[in-house]
């Protein structure tokens, strides 16, 4: 009987210790997502577009901030702009990112090749999606974002088609004038990167808590410290 209830409090303890782990942990998440809440918030206030593509994307060049359509969307850094693709249906047309460019006209037949030359499939009459993926790396998380051009079926010589091709071509652009941009901190105010700061901060010191470089203790005054 002792040894069985030894056992149940020693689970009973162990169960308690990871709920407790758990809680922190949840806890530090929030503060990072709050952190990088009040960033962006903080970019919003800053951002001043000189660059539209109405509907689609909003970029401020002179602060390095872009904004995706939508009330709820908060603004991007350029540096978290990894890289694009564009879609047709599914299969990826073209792509651009750091260290590589986009073919423009790609839809068209101009610099690059038409659709069916990329992809090694039959071109269709028939548009059923047109898109741009962007993946996003921010302190917080890694998100995936889409721009869409063409939301339902569409025949490829309708002016909607080629509406809509003039405008992917100059989303693209953007998109690769952002990630050719990226790497320019300066830019942005010194502000905003005070509002970054604790985020990463204790991102780091989460990392070295990890690895037992440090103490919980050490990890909860520096988070107390960092998130006032």
């Amino acid at each position: 009987m002792d040894i069985t209830m030894g056992f149940m409090d020693k689970l009973k303890g162990s169960v308690k210790e990871q709920v407790s782990k758990a809680k922190e942990a949840a806890a530090e998440n929030k503060a990072v997502a709050k952190a990088d809440t009040d960033m962006r918030m903080l970019l919003l206030q800053q951002f001043t577009p000189n660059e539209k593509v109405a509907g689609s994307l909003a970029v401020d060049k002179n602060n390095h901030i872009f904004k995706l359509p939508g009330l709820t969307n908060l603004p991007y850094k350029f540096d978290e702009l990894r890289d694009f693709e564009l879609q047709e249906d599914g299969a990826t047309v073209t792509s651009g990112g750091v260290g590589r460019a986009v073919a423009f006209g790609a839809l068209t037949g101009g610099v690059g090749a038409i659709v069916g030359g990329i992809t090694g499939r039959k071109t269709k009459d028939v548009v059923n999606e047109l898109k741009i993926k962007l993946n996003i790396n921010t302190s917080n998380e890694i998100k995936v974002e889409y721009i869409t051009l063409i939301p339902k079926p569409v025949k490829r010589k309708s002016n909607t088609y080629k509406v809509a091709t003039k405008t992917t071509d100059q989303i693209l652009a953007l998109l690769q004038y952002i990630v050719d941009n990226n790497s320019d901190d300066e830019v942005v105010a010194q502000e905003v990167q005070a509002a970054v700061s604790p985020a990463d901060e204790l991102r780091k010191y989460k990392s070295l808590l990890d690895d037992g470089i440090i103490t919980q203790d050490e990890f909860n005054k520096k988070k107390s410290e960092l998130l006032g």
